[in-house]
Order: C-alpha cells, then structure tokens, then sequence
C-alpha cells in the first residue's frame, strides 16, 4: 500500500513508543512528510510535552525506530477518535474544561488586554494655577504641556520662574513630578531692553484616578504665559 495524503499511520520514536501521526505531504512511495500527535510526555528530544504536535519530514514507512505504519480505519479506532475528542486527550486541556475556564472570567474582564488609546483632547480652561485635574478613574493618562517662557530686562537684573507639574492621589496634589526653572542675568552696568521666549515642552503620566496640576513659583521679570495642555487616556 503506497503512502497517500491525509493517511492516519503510527510513527515509532522508540523501540517501544508510537505516536499517531498524519500524512501531510507524499514524497514517494514509502516516504512522506507527517504530522505527529503527541502522548503527554515529552519527547524523545527533550522538546517540551506542551507541543502536543509536531511535523517530522522526509519518515520512511517501515517497523522500525523512526519509521512509520499506515492503520486500517477501523469501526474500533474511529470510536476511539471519537471518544479523544470528545473528552479530551490524556494530558491535555478537553474541551469542557477550556469552555468551563472560560465561564469563570468576568465579562468585564480586560486585564491581559492592550486597550485602544482615547482621542487626545485638550481640557477648556485649564492654566498654570487652576484648580487640580482627574482626567480618568480607570485608566492612567498622557498629558502633554508645551509653552513658552518670556522675559523682559530693560536694566541689569535677573529674570526668573519655575513652572512644576504636581501629581499623586490627592484633590489638591503636592508631590512634584517636574520641576523646570527658568533664568536670565544681565550684569553689566548699561541700559539695555532684552526680550526673548524660551519653549518648552513635558511629558507625564497621570496614573488612573489620580489628579495634577501646574503651579509657578519665583516668577520675576517674566512670564510664562498661557500654556497648551493635551491629554489622552493609554
């Protein structure tokens, strides 16, 4: 009996251990590519028993080790087919018992999953000094602040400001997570008028349900003005 395609056979891995196998491509005669099931144990070449298929080319039908035997579909082992599939392979996860762990997830359930990032939006009203933000209670979010840091020194002096950005679990939060200080000196004894906007711009993740806010301190001869602030939800 020549090899054919799709034919159930056994293959002989040791002298006394046979794996049920499949053919998926006939190179002759005698020879063929199989698919191979495993038997819940690992096999012979220390590849772990959770690859419970394998494909094994170029197997020669024959008795011996590494070889392959074609089997008669008969009324006993079509039963036999049957009975793995529907309860399940020795070793292996059945059926029942994929479709029972999956009933005991919540339907709310999406830890293990990459949620989709939210549109970005930019908060109406929301400056250096205003009251707290809490972009999101269930997902920590991106925020994105850029602006610019203007002076003007018309004598000899310094020009100087610190814009912070505050951010942990309270309604009114205290803890820094950027700090940026801003200077300028002029120290040479001439009138002068120096003018000039230094950019800037930060990012920072707001962790879900806790709130930030932006405050400046040390501000003299300068500005930093009304800054864009961008959020968006991970």
């Amino acid at each position: 009996m020549s090899a054919a395609l799709d034919q159930l056979v056994i293959l002989r891995t040791a002298t006394a251990r046979w794996h049920s196998a499949v053919t998926v491509n006939v190179i002759d005669a005698d020879t063929a590519d199989l698919l191979v099931l495993g038997d819940g144990a690992d096999w012979e070449d220390s590849v772990s028993a959770v690859y419970f298929a394998r494909m094994m080319t170029g197997k020669a039908r024959g008795s011996g080790v590494d070889e392959w035997l074609p089997v008669p579909v008969t009324d006993e082992v079509s039963a036999a087919i049957a009975a793995a599939v529907s309860g399940g392979l020795s070793g292996y996860a059945s059926e029942a018992y994929v479709d029972a762990a999956i009933e005991e997830i919540p339907a709310d359930d999406d830890s293990g999953l990459c949620a989709v990032p939210g549109a970005r939006s930019t908060p109406s009203g929301f400056t250096i000094g205003s009251a707290a933000r809490q972009p999101s209670t269930t997902r920590p979010t991106l925020v994105t602040v850029s602006g610019g840091w203007s002076w003007t020194l018309s004598a000899t002096g310094t020009a100087t400001g610190t814009l912070a950005v505050k951010s942990d679990s309270g309604s009114t939060p205290s803890a820094v997570v950027i700090s940026m200080p801003f200077s300028r000196g002029i120290g040479v004894g001439l009138s002068v008028n120096d003018t000039g906007t230094m950019p800037y711009s930060v990012q920072f993740v707001v962790a879900a349900n806790d709130y930030y806010a932006l405050a400046q301190s040390g501000v003299a001869n300068g500005s930093f003005g009304t800054p864009l602030v961008v959020e968006q939800t991970m």
